[in-house]
């Protein structure tokens, strides 16, 4: 398991993607905003161009709903991208 950030999405990091997905057999992206159009989709992308059928989860807010409003706390936890969230994400993702 690691944490890479990724602080631009283009260009994006193509190399370290595949090197963490060969390395640990699947990829978690956490973004605070919609995951269409994101580091998620990015990260989608390049996996799908290398052929990797690997395991992959995106955390954030969805497309198909307008959001809910709320201090950026709330939203985390109702979206699942607080701590408690992202660590059960992390936990199915490996199992």
């Amino acid at each position: 398991i690691r944490v890479i950030d990724m602080h631009t999405v283009d260009p994006i990091d193509r190399d370290a993607i595949i090197k963490a997905a060969k390395e640990t057999g699947g990829i978690l992206t956490v973004e605070d905003h919609c995951i269409c159009g994101g580091l998620g989709s990015a990260v989608a992308e390049v996996l799908a161009d290398a052929g990797m059928g690997i395991k992959f989860k995106r955390l954030g807010a969805p497309e198909q709903e307008f959001p809910v409003l709320g201090d950026m706390y709330e939203l985390f936890t109702y979206y699942g991208y607080d701590p408690k969230g992202i660590k059960d994400a992390a936990r199915k993702l490996i199992a």
